[in-house]
């Protein structure tokens, strides 16, 4: 008889739509290296608005990949009954019963969780990439939501993932944090990418965008919600702009909240900075982006983790950051400079400094990536292990 295939371990991998977003950016980094032996589905939670399911920028890689693409209602559909019939059915009649189901929604893990367990699901991990703390005497509807999810986290996954220790602590309960029952999974980057910037690339860009030579270059990638803070970023072009500095702001992503994006173009009006400002749109060259920057900056409110800031170190950029970001982003490049507070003043200051911080020495930015454990490939051999374990 010929020897029998080896069965392939099949993950669920559940997100939400597959765009420019630091973790759905992390999850294709794993896709792309990942063993012969393992094959990825993806279940993507829709926002219940009817019409046609949302098109990530991710999705034909995808496919073409060998991944299939699901869909599936918002969470408290029917109370959270109907998500979980339409869960289990879809394991039962399309996907299969998966050998893991890995949860990329955070705190929504728990209603994850809940499903895959009633469907028979064997090993749930439950994925923290950011989540908001609130008080125990906080009862708004959202506090209430957030603490049954957590709950639902705590006593319904079988794994417990977190991009970083103080986002477990977020989530996770103190019996489970304290007995160290957590991993935390680093947002690797595919360092080859970063590190292999075509010259001719970004000097086209360059042109493209019309930026001179004697321009300070700033830039920001983060999809465009009040939480990124992209408000801030006026005060802190006109406070370089009284410093004598000839500024551009570049930044890309996608423009979610399209009210906050209105309000952002008022005050760059206000200021008189229109065209001090571009945005680039949702990029898929990001690496080419970042190395048109002399600085990053990242003025976020609270980050899980900020894997951007890894990739702009991987880019050779130094970059002046808020306190909402984790000192575990810092690479050991002497090129991040962490910010206590938001006074623009403080933050033109720091700019000024780090603008001539460039590191091209791309073997000791390959070694940095390696030491700290960004590395996308050994990243993915570590996911793989704990995927069979």
């Amino acid at each position: 008889m010929p020897p029998q295939e080896k069965k392939r371990l099949h993950v669920l991998q559940v997100s939400g739509v597959m765009n420019h977003g630091g973790a759905e950016v992390m999850l294709m980094d794993i896709l792309r290296h990942l063993p012969d032996d393992v094959r990825f589905d993806f279940l993507i939670q829709t926002s219940g608005a009817g019409g046609k399911p949302p098109v990530g920028a991710f999705d034909e890689e995808i496919r073409q990949r060998g991944c299939r693409i699901f869909y599936i209602c918002p969470q408290w559909n029917g109370l959270g009954l109907g998500y979980i019939r339409q869960f289990k059915k879809l394991l039962r009649e399309e996907i299969g019963i998966p050998d893991v189901v890995h949860s990329h929604l955070n705190r929504k893990g728990g209603m994850v969780a809940l499903a895959a367990r009633l469907a028979g699901v064997k090993k749930i991990i439950v994925h923290t990439h950011g989540s908001k703390l609130y008080s125990f005497w906080d009862l708004r509807p959202r506090a209430v939501e957030a603490k049954i999810l957590r709950f639902l986290v705590n006593h319904c996954a079988t794994d417990f993932w977190a991009c970083s220790e103080p986002e477990a602590k977020i989530l996770f309960s103190p019996s489970i944090c304290e007995g160290h029952r957590y991993e935390v999974i680093n947002n690797a980057m595919n360092m080859e990418r970063f590190m292999g910037i075509d010259p001719a690339r970004v000097d086209a860009l360059r042109q493209e965008f019309g930026i001179s030579g004697r321009e300070l270059v700033l830039g920001y990638a983060a999809t465009f919600v009040r939480g990124k803070n992209y408000i801030f970023v006026p005060e802190l072009l006109d406070a370089l702009r009284r410093r004598g500095a000839d500024t551009r702001f570049l930044f890309m992503g996608r423009l979610q909240d399209k009210e906050y994006y209105e309000e952002f173009r008022r005050e760059v009006s206000r200021l008189d900075l229109e065209k001090s400002v571009t945005y680039l749109g949702d990029r898929d060259d990001v690496p080419e982006c970042l190395a048109l920057l002399n600085v990053f900056i990242g003025p976020s409110l609270k980050e899980g983790f900020g894997m951007v800031i890894t990739e702009s170190q991987g880019a050779g950029i130094p970059c002046v950051v808020s306190p909402g970001y984790s000192h575990a982003v810092d690479l050991g490049l002497d090129l991040v400079c962490f910010m206590e507070d938001y006074d623009p003043e403080k933050w033109a200051d720091a700019i000024l400094r780090m603008r001539d911080k460039r590191c091209t020495d791309k073997e000791k930015i390959r070694q940095a990536v390696i030491r700290s454990g960004f590395d996308s490939a050994e990243n993915t051999r570590r996911i793989v292990e704990l995927y069979r374990s």
